[in-house]
Parts: structure tokens; sequence; C-alpha cells
């Protein structure tokens, strides 16, 4: 078999017949030129035989079945065996448009490490049909070279769907260069983290405005019920790692600098939200834990810039190791 252009990684666990949509979106793409690796995470339902089925019919559908072991070792198992010059993921209850490969395929000559189109995060009710959509793209063509990543941060955070690792298409020399991974240790962001990574070591990106990813959702989002409620902060401690690290490569400065900060302080929000259903000695628990971070020791200064008036009192009260003091700011004003 000849080298693929492009490889796509769907880890799959327990998606049941929603799987058919994904795998058939990429199947009916207009650029044929392509493996698809499905990862199957040790699923307990008949995603295996859905997988098989489709695996046995087209021979550029490689199958792998794995112990259970989380998206991010799913992922990086689809990475260790592709083969295609460029490689992009879909969760396996997504899709993409037909015409998604040939959107990149399109911008090719501009020899970028990343591609990113636009997505649209489908909101839907119980019965699967749609109750509204959240979009977000590049509105015009934008091409950034590498030397500019750091000036073009805020633009890329603020505009375009950084957070999700899907919807962008790597040069795979790219990522085997640089050794980029998926920590497997992370169970919130680790999409935004693998990015972040990426950012660090300023790649040349092409942004396209063309929407062709479809993420979805369930109306009703509890990002706490669906992690069965486990504790963020070491999954956000590896975030503010990653983004500290991508600081120090790129050395931010103004706007982009801000989008920074404004980005960290949105992610302390994610640990202390926690504490509201936590038991009421515990509650105290998440604001000692932002608080001794390294990363908040060093920015807390500048984020309570950027921050109102609670956001900067509840941090004062945790510099000072007042705990439930910042607990009751961040609960009741």
């Amino acid at each position: 078999m000849n080298t693929p252009k492009h490889t796509i990684i769907v880890p799959a666990y327990n998606t049941g017949d929603a799987i058919r949509k994904c795998i058939k979106s990429v199947m009916n793409q207009t650029f044929q030129d392509f493996e698809l690796i499905i990862v199957d995470d040790g699923s307990k339902d008949q995603t295996p035989l859905i997988i098989d089925e489709y695996a046995a019919n087209d021979c550029r559908i490689n199958a792998i079945h794995i112990p259970n072991s989380g998206v991010s070792y799913a992922r990086n198992v689809g990475l260790d065996i592709a083969k295609g010059d460029y490689i992009m993921f879909i969760d396996s209850d997504d899709w993409i448009e037909a015409d998604y490969l040939e959107q990149i395929e399109k911008n090719i000559y501009d020899d970028s490490d990343i591609y990113i189109v636009g997505i649209t995060q489908d909101f839907q009710f119980s019965d699967g049909s749609l109750s509204h959509s959240r979009v977000q793209v590049s509105p015009i063509y934008r091409k950034v070279d590498s030397d500019d990543v750091a000036k073009e941060f805020g633009y890329l955070k603020l505009t375009v769907n950084m957070a999700s690792a899907c919807l962008k298409t790597y040069r795979r020399s790219f990522i085997q260069k640089h050794d980029i991974r998926f920590d497997k240790q992370m169970i919130v962001f680790e999409d935004y983290c693998f990015v972040l990574k990426c950012l660090a070591h300023k790649p040349q990106i092409t942004n396209i405005p063309y929407v062709g990813y479809h993420y979805q959702l369930p109306l009703q989002l509890n990002i706490l019920e669906r992690r069965g409620n486990r504790a963020f902060y070491p999954s956000i401690a590896l975030v503010w790692d990653a983004l500290e690290k991508m600081n120090q490569a790129l050395n931010l400065k103004g706007h982009s600098y801000n989008v920074f900060l404004r980005n960290a302080q949105e992610m302390i929000d994610y640990v202390l939200r926690q504490s509201r259903t936590a038991k009421l000695f515990e509650k105290s628990n998440y604001f000692s834990l932002v608080a001794n971070d390294p990363f908040f020791i060093k920015h807390c200064d500048e984020m309570t810039v950027n921050g109102g008036g609670r956001f900067r009192l509840q941090c004062k009260l945790m510099k000072l190791h007042l705990y439930n003091l910042a607990y009751l700011a961040y609960r009741y004003l």
C-alpha cells in the first residue's frame, strides 16, 4: 500500500451506532487519499463489532482494539502507527463535511505545520434533534509564520477553537520531530495541552475560512458531571505548566500576553467550581490547591489586574491563606 497523504485518527469508547455517521463522513470524502485508524478503547458495547465491520470492507480502515486506557492513550496509539504525511483527529460521535480534506488540499501549498478549519458545536435535544449551533472559524484566510506565533496567539485563542485537537491537520514530521503526545494523566483539557505543546515549537499555521467539523454536544452539558466529578486540579495544573512553557518559548507580549493571563484565570474557575458540590470541610481545599500552585504564585498579581472585584478579593484572601473566606467570597459575592 502506498503511503497515504492523510491519516485520520478516531478514538472510540462505547460510542455505539453513532460512530457509523463519523466513519461514513470520512469514507465519503471527495479527496480519497487517506487512511483511517480507529482505536477501540476497550468498549463494552457494539462499538468493536461496528468498527470491524467497516474495516473488513475497506483496506484503508485500520481497526485497533486496546484495553480501556483513556482517550489520550488511544490517540497516542494512533499517532504511533500513523503513516500519512498529515494527521487529524475526529471524536467518534462527531463528523466532518464531505469536502473537508479537499479544503486542506487546496491550501497545502502553504507548506504549514498546522491547518485549522472552523467548527460548529451542535447542541442537541435528547432525541438527537438540533437545538442550536455555535460556530468558531477564522473569517478570512490567515497565514501565521513561525516568527509570528507569539503575536498571533491572541487572535488564535479568541477566534478559532484552540481547546480542541480536532479540526486541525498536523504535519506528521512536525509532531514526530518534537515528540508531541497527549498526556494520559489528564481527564480534562488534554486536547488543549496538546495544542499548547505544538504552539511552543512555533509551527507555521494556516487558518482556513471554512466550517467543516461538527462537534456533537448534549443540550444540558455539565462538564463536572460528564467527568464523574473527578478532581480537575491535576489536569489544570498540567495546562498551566503547558501555558507557562509556551509563554517562555514564545515570549508573549501585549495583547497575546493579556489573553494568556485571561485564559489562565478561566482555568482557575474550573478548579474552584468543584467546591460548590464538595463536602463542607473540603470546600476550602480547592482554594488551597490553586493558591499554592507555582503558576498562580507567579502570575497572581498580573491576573488580578484583568479580573473583576470578586476575583481580586478571593485572590487576595488565597494569598493570605484564608481559604474559607476565599470560598465565601467566591460563592456569595
